[in-house]
């Protein structure tokens, strides 16, 4: 495992990239790794239309095997990847900031720099190609950070929790007004009305994706995954606080000193895969029975314990599977097997993206048109079989160029210099 190299005479003024030398490959294997879990989950968000089941409950496929690969998928991947990925942009951030503080720099202007212009990329990914964009989420998300980055770690630790139980409150208060508003016979009657039209807006969803999505123009496309991207945008109190914990998590974690403590200590590491696993297990099959039998329309008491096993489910699950690595990784064989995951999580971005692209070439109607037509099983297939296509062409890139070309926009405009690309063309210099 390739562990961060302090710059001993580096005595630069200014910021700059880290070197391939000075990056930790650990943690490119866990992004490379999150770039394949995001991707099993999002198929389902690319193929079908997963917004308007959401809202309405249930599911387009009646099949056996598309149904258990679907209960599978939400046990093991949903709700996970992102947050890993979340954790290491948090852990990334503080690295960072740790970085240019021991070199005198003012870490802010960077950052914030840096922030916005994947915000911005966010954004362009959002309404030209894909609503379900997470790009945007941790940007705002990173704004936030800032204003933890200096605090001590048990501050941050408590407010992590505090986040993950922001949705669970919010849910819970939705359910007992509800409750309180049914013992009034005149409220029952207006609620009984806002369930059937909010019922009619999920099946209009269902339908409106399908003529945009398989059947209408670029324009059509354009403006139903505008509306799509409003609602769940709208919709971000019941997830975004959870994102926001797991990067303060990731911020914690640098602070303690348990990245590298994770990486030396198996017996420490051991340890808390096991804990990790039995809880994840046991929250996330919390998650999966009471995700089956709530009634996301008239919020029951199983739509309450739905959002409180998430609120842990994803976490939970997404640090068993760090520390899970990461006791892999002390195998020669496993870090030989794992080893292609850091191609991949080296140019992250590039993938995520390259993912949308390939994803709606082939479900929209522009493209092959298969949208509604792919189930999970065959999901499963396709999410294989890209993600093993990136694999084999994300080491091919970087033996040629430093960066992905995605990432070396984001560096050129970071740090306002254009940065090395061409590797031929860095050493000739």
């Amino acid at each position: 495992m390739t562990v961060p190299i302090s710059p001993q005479n580096d005595t630069s003024t200014e910021l700059h990239p880290r070197s391939s030398q000075e990056r930790i490959e650990t943690l490119d294997i866990l992004r490379g790794f999150a770039i394949f879990g995001i991707l099993l989950v999002n198929m389902g968000v690319f193929a079908y239309p997963f917004l308007g089941y959401q809202i309405m409950g249930g599911s387009p496929w009646d099949d056996t095997f598309n149904r258990i690969t679907e209960q599978v998928i939400r046990f093991f991947a949903e709700g996970k990847f992102y947050s890993l990925f979340a954790l290491l942009f948090g852990i990334g951030i503080l690295l960072q900031f740790e970085r240019a503080k021991s070199r005198d720099i003012n870490f802010k202007p960077y950052y914030l720099r840096r922030i916005s212009i994947l915000l911005v990329m966010g954004l362009l990914h959002a309404f030209l190609f894909w609503m379900g964009d997470i790009l945007m989420v941790y940007a705002l998300c990173g704004f936030g950070l800032l204003l933890f980055i200096n605090r001590k770690p048990k501050t941050i630790f408590i407010w992590a929790i505090i986040c993950f139980f922001i949705p669970l409150l919010f849910v819970s208060a939705i359910y007992g007004l509800m409750n309180l508003a049914l013992s009034v016979s005149e409220a029952a009657g207006d609620i009984e009305q806002h369930i059937e039209a909010q019922e009619a807006f999920a099946t209009w969803l269902i339908e409106g994706a399908y003529a945009a999505y398989r059947d209408g123009t670029i324009g059509q496309i354009f403006i139903f995954r505008a509306l799509e991207f409003g609602i769940v945008f709208g919709s971000g109190i019941f997830w975004f606080p959870n994102v926001f914990a797991i990067m303060l998590i990731g911020v914690y974690a640098v602070k303690k000193n348990l990245i590298q403590k994770t990486l030396k200590e198996r017996d420490f590491t051991l340890r808390m895969f096991k804990i990790l696993l039995i809880v994840g297990i046991f929250v996330n099959g919390l998650y999966t029975v009471s995700y089956a039998l709530m009634d996301p329309l008239r919020v029951n008491i199983w739509y309450v314990l739905t959002y409180f096993s998430f609120s842990f489910a994803g976490a939970t699950l997404a640090l068993a599977y760090v520390s899970g690595i990461i006791l892999l990784l002390n195998s020669e064989h496993w870090q030989k097997r794992l080893k292609p995951f850091a191609f991949v999580g080296k140019m992250a971005l590039t993938n995520y993206l390259l993912q949308t692209v390939i994803c709606t070439t082939l479900f929209y109607n522009y493209g092959f048109g298969l949208y509604g037509s792919v189930g999970p099983l065959p999901g499963v297939a396709i999410t294989i079989l890209i993600f093993s296509l990136q694999v084999y062409l994300s080491p091919v890139w970087l033996r040629y160029f430093h960066y992905g070309p995605v990432e070396w926009l984001w560096r050129s405009l970071t740090y306002k210099k254009r940065q090395p690309f061409s590797r031929e063309r860095a050493s000739a210099i």
